[in-house]
């Protein structure tokens, strides 16, 4: 299954940005695709950050997909590219 980061949730609060992706590492998901997002900050950074961060956490290893050119520049220049992966 994949969980394609649904558009309005780049727009969200930072509570519910963090919850939401949280809610579905807890039902099992583990890809998580961006696509949806496009024009996206160093405060969506930060969630995806989190999310990745809370996966580890349940053990779960997440792939995260989908992300635009600015945003994988973004995750590189703050050192946090790993967080993306391509499969």
């Amino acid at each position: 299954m994949t969980w394609i980061v649904p558009k309005d949730l780049a727009y969200s609060s930072w509570e519910q940005m963090k919850n939401s992706g949280v809610d579905q590492i807890i039902s099992g998901e583990c890809h998580f695709d961006l696509s949806e997002w496009r024009f996206l900050g160093s405060q969506h950074l930060a969630v995806v950050v989190f999310w990745w961060k809370i996966g580890k956490k349940f053990k779960k290893r997440l792939h995260i997909t989908g992300a635009d050119s600015v945003f994988t520049t973004l995750a590189s220049l703050s050192g946090v590219n790993f967080i993306l992966a391509e499969f």
